[in-house]
């Protein structure tokens, strides 16, 4: 993050754009993207690093900073071509006295490909840099730049490979036989005048970089190799290297502690000659197989540990050792450009004709650095979960909310708006959140709504995740009250709310007749599937009733559900002239739903008439309808058609994990929340059971083992169990409801947005449970009464409450 940004920064960084020359930007042999590098030799006295050095800089598409052979870091942030970041760091840490080598390597992707989902890039690869080290200005651009460069043309990135078809950025790198060619840059010679804007529409960074911390590694799992297995532990724990015999072969199966994302760095002796091999194979777990190819079946995964019947398999990455032929000191590194996702790796070595003495393996784990001041303490089970939903949430934040690292690593509206909630909880940090609100925003589309990813390379519209994201600007302005930020976005709201009011039939008040060029996911659902529907609704991610017209009752439902939040975020910002309209539409959508998609007992997935006995009801389309105000949550019937959705002995599809949040959401509206709370867990109990150490995606594809909207845990914690929640913006008002009864003693911490961390705690014994709450300074509280009323317990900062303990 820049600590002094402006306006004139921004333009030398303009000024500053240039590339190598003689670069084609399209595959040469069917890549996603190639590699640049940029070195300079940078002679550093002690007196400048007495003071901080800070250099702005940017890439297109993503680059890795390296002084002296050391990462130093990746950036930029995620961007696109509305907004594009640079960012600033202080190089003083990482120089030496005397001569430094600062390189760059750029990994561009190509825009021409639909590949590399989750790097949005512009038209033109790019590299800027501003800055001075002592006297030095190391500025790219200008006439007497010191800056080389050329294409690392030995790394290959391939398109799509059996286990990779989002990211692109695992390797396949050769032998080099000769060092680089750097040559002197071509500066790209922009127009910034008269109004034309650069393609990279520059902003300074606004969230912090990624944190590092060593990546704990469990055991050998199984070793195909001629040496003894404590020699490779040695080599793992960094005590000793280790000289592979020439001609050898080694296959070694390497467990985790836990899921991780990581760096991962091979450091050898460098051999004479070229010719070694080493091959990293990422995996989640031990799987089922044979694995069903892409799109023609389900993964199936047990126990994620269990190696006996089972396999690993994933993307890989791998390397030839160059030798002294490619240049370079004593020792050679190989370090794949991007982070990796695992628990397992498997690990190949093929020697040449000559033996391989490794010196390291160094796997380094990276996230956003979350910096979580929540906590909870109560029974060992609920402190687990609690560890694994914050691993979860960890292993999906690197620059961006990403919905699972190992596949996609793409920020999605639905998926975030779950992982904002979590993390303003855990950390009282909107950084990221702020920065991914203001990133859809900016992705309108004519139509009216949002991407559902951003930013991301192509375009993917999900109908409801619009809505989403309107849920996310009104939960922002709950969370922390800054109504500025909250104020940008209410335009793109009203687009979003006239693409829905365009879309409903007149004739019923339903939002109807959705387009197929759109996909209008719900949930996944094993009942949902079928191979007899009509091209381009063909998933489990919709119910089966309403696909041949594009009518489902959730999208109405959900709405009328937002459109009610921002009414409520327009009384919070005092701006009440939208809000007559909003409710009128609010009511219009709650009346279609009672009349067309409710028959007297529950919730119909599309409408009444549409309805086939032979397929069962959903427990989304009963939540959203309470929700949504189709039924009163206090009613006799809301409770009904709880108690009866949510019976194991009953056919209901059953919610994925996506919309158990909601489920949460909707007992504790009908005051369901204690009966149901424990067994709500059986799921992620039997994660735990199958030795999961983060969330998996839902229980449907069997697809990903990590995934952000999986970790409710933190929010359930916190807001219901604790009973913490906003009553006014920025937390300024709390409303405060243990449910004590649910476990006999806790300890909990709660991030209040700016205000600062909240502390709530009970012990129950035979007679009484006294319960206390300690705020971080004097706010106005509020908790309910014995008949149900909010009592105004005043302006304080402790609280103490006592229940008597009923047989």
């Amino acid at each position: 993050m820049d600590p002094a940004p402006s306006s004139q920064t921004i333009a030398h960084l303009n000024d500053n754009w240039t590339w190598v020359k003689d670069w084609i930007d399209a595959p040469l042999k069917g890549e996603a993207g190639r590699l640049a590098r940029f070195q300079r030799i940078v002679e550093v006295e002690a007196a400048a690093l007495k003071v901080p050095i800070w250099v702005r800089l940017s890439a297109d598409t993503r680059y890795k900073l390296l002084i002296n052979g050391n990462r130093v870091c990746v950036g930029p942030a995620r961007g696109s071509d509305r907004i594009w970041f640079y960012d600033t760091i202080d190089l003083g840490p990482f120089l030496r006295t005397g001569s430094n080598i600062i390189e760059i390597l750029v990994l561009r992707f190509f825009p021409s490909e639909n590949v590399a989902e989750p790097f949005g890039r512009t038209a033109r690869p790019g590299l800027t840099i501003y800055g001075s080290i002592g006297d030095e200005n190391i500025s790219t651009g200008g006439t007497d730049t010191k800056w080389l460069g050329g294409p690392e043309d030995n790394r290959y990135y391939p398109q799509e490979t059996p286990w990779d078809h989002f990211l692109n950025t695992y390797e396949e790198t050769s032998s080099r036989t000769e060092e680089v060619a750097l040559s002197p840059l071509k500066r790209h010679r922009l127009w910034n005048k008269q109004g034309v804007l650069s393609p990279w529409f520059l902003e300074p960074r606004c969230i912090p970089l990624a944190e590092e911390t060593p990546c704990p590694f469990k055991a050998i799992r199984h070793s195909d190799s001629g040496l003894d297995i404590d020699a490779w532990h040695q080599l793992i724990a960094g005590r000793a290297p280790l000289t592979l015999p020439k001609g050898s072969k080694h296959r070694l199966e390497l467990e985790f502690q836990v899921h991780s994302t990581a760096f991962i760095s091979v450091t050898a002796e460098r051999p004479k000659y070229s010719g070694s091999k080493v091959s990293l194979t990422y995996s989640e777990a031990y799987e089922v197989l044979p694995r069903p190819p892409p799109g023609q079946g389900f993964t199936f995964k047990d126990d994620r540990t269990q190696r006996e019947g089972h396999g690993l398999v994933g993307p890989s990455d791998s390397y030839f050792f160059s030798g002294y032929a490619g240049g370079g000191d004593r020792t050679e590194s190989y370090e794949p450009f991007w982070w990796k996702t695992f628990r397992f790796i498997v690990l190949e070595i093929e020697v040449s004709d000559e033996p391989l003495t490794l010196e390291s393996l160094v796997f380094t784990q990276t996230t956003y650095p979350m910096a979580v001041v929540a906590d909870w303490k109560a029974t060992p089970l609920s402190n687990k979960m609690w560890d694994v939903s914050i691993r979860t949430m960890r292993n999906c934040m690197f620059d961006g909310y990403s919905d699972c690292p190992f596949y996609e690593q793409l920020q999605y509206g639905e998926d975030s708006r779950s992982a904002m909630v979590f993390h303003y909880l855990l950390s009282g940090d909107d950084r990221l959140g702020k920065q991914a609100i203001s990133a859809f925003a900016t992705s309108i589309q004519p139509h009216g709504l949002l991407l559902a990813r951003y930013p991301a390379h192509t375009k993917q519209v999900i109908t409801g995740f619009s809505l989403f994201w309107s849920m996310q600007v009104c939960d922002h302005m709950l969370y922390f009250n800054e109504p500025d930020f909250a104020n940008r976005f209410l335009p793109t709201i009203d687009s979003v709310f006239g693409f829905f009011d365009r879309q409903t039939d007149p004739s019923t008040g339903l939002v109807a007749n959705l387009p197929r060029r759109f996909w209008s996911f719900i949930d996944w659902n094993v009942h949902w599937g079928s191979s007899d529907v009509p091209k381009g609704f063909h998933d489990n991610g919709m119910p089966m009733e309403g696909r041949e017209s594009g009518t489902w009752s959730f999208f109405t439902m959900i709405y009328a559900f937002t459109l009610r939040r921002v009414c409520t975020l327009l009384q919070q910002l005092g701006k009440p002239q939208q809000i007559a309209q909003y409710t009128s539409r609010a009511d219009r959508a709650v009346s279609a739903i009672k009349q067309y998609c409710y028959d007297g007992e529950f919730f119909m997935d599309s409408t009444v008439e549409a309805h086939r006995p032979e397929n069962p009801l959903s427990q989304v389309s009963q939540i959203w309808g309470i929700l949504c105000g189709a039924i009163d949550p206090s009613s006799p019937d809301a409770r009904r058609i709880l108690l009866k959705a949510f019976d194991p002995q009953t056919e209901f599809a059953v919610a994925s994990y996506v919309m158990q949040h909601y489920a949460f959401r909707v007992l504790s509206h009908t005051g369901l929340y204690n009966m149901f709370y424990h067994r709500m867990w059986d799921k992620w109990r039997l994660q735990l059971d199958k030795n999961l150490s983060t969330w998996e995606e839902d229980d449907v594809n069997g697809r990903s083992d990590c995934h952000e909207w999986s970790a409710l845990h933190p929010y359930e914690y916190l807001t219901e169990v604790a009973g913490l929640k906003p009553l006014a913006p920025g937390w300024q008002v709390v409303y405060w409801n243990p449910r004590w009864k649910l476990y006999e003693t806790i300890v909990a911490k709660v991030a209040l947005g700016h205000q600062g961390v909240a502390q709530v705690s009970w012990r129950t014994t035979e007679s009484v449970c006294e319960v206390s709450l300690s705020l971080p300074r004097e706010l106005r509280v509020y908790s309910p009464g014995v008949h149900g009323n909010l009592v105004d317990r005043g302006v304080v900062d402790r609280l103490s409450l006592s229940f008597p303990v009923k047989d």
